[in-house]
């Protein structure tokens, strides 16, 4: 947690997390575009925020973008942010769980994200035999052309 701690300071969880889907480019015009967000804290909140995390989960789920929650031991109001995570329809877990990374990549693996609807095959020519041929040809005419004034 070094740089997350001090005495002064702010922690808007809610602003945060809807910050983090309108930083999508393309939120209003590409509507079809799967989106997720992976999320952690320790939710303490210190200051008044314009969004509650239920709010900004809200937002999120308004725009199909699934949240998927990474929550420390000492998390603050755990069923309340669990809750709104889950709202989104991505997944909450703990870090003192020790299949938690493993099976958070695996949920985000079976999500919209990682289906690829179009498929492109793309095929590059390499002439590599044609430049030495090329090389070869240049080599012979040079040494011609010293030996024999053409």
């Amino acid at each position: 947690y070094a740089g997350t701690l001090s005495d002064e300071g702010s922690s808007y969880i809610g602003d945060g997390l809807a910050t983090c889907l309108y930083n999508f480019s393309d939120l209003e015009t590409n509507p079809d575009r799967a989106r997720l967000i992976i999320m952690t804290t320790d939710n303490e909140l210190n200051g008044t925020p314009l969004l509650t995390i239920e709010e900004a989960a809200a937002l999120c789920s308004k725009h199909d973008v699934k949240v998927f929650g990474i929550a420390p031991d000492h998390i603050m109001n755990e069923q309340q942010f669990k809750d709104a995570i889950l709202s989104t329809g991505g997944g909450y877990y703990k870090t003192s769980d020790k299949n938690a990374y493993k099976q958070l990549v695996n949920d985000i693996k079976a999500t919209d994200a990682s289906i690829i609807e179009k498929t492109e095959i793309m095929i590059y020519d390499q002439p590599e035999v044609l430049f030495v041929v090329l090389v070869v040809l240049m080599g012979i005419y040079f040494g011609f052309s010293r030996k024999v004034k053409l």
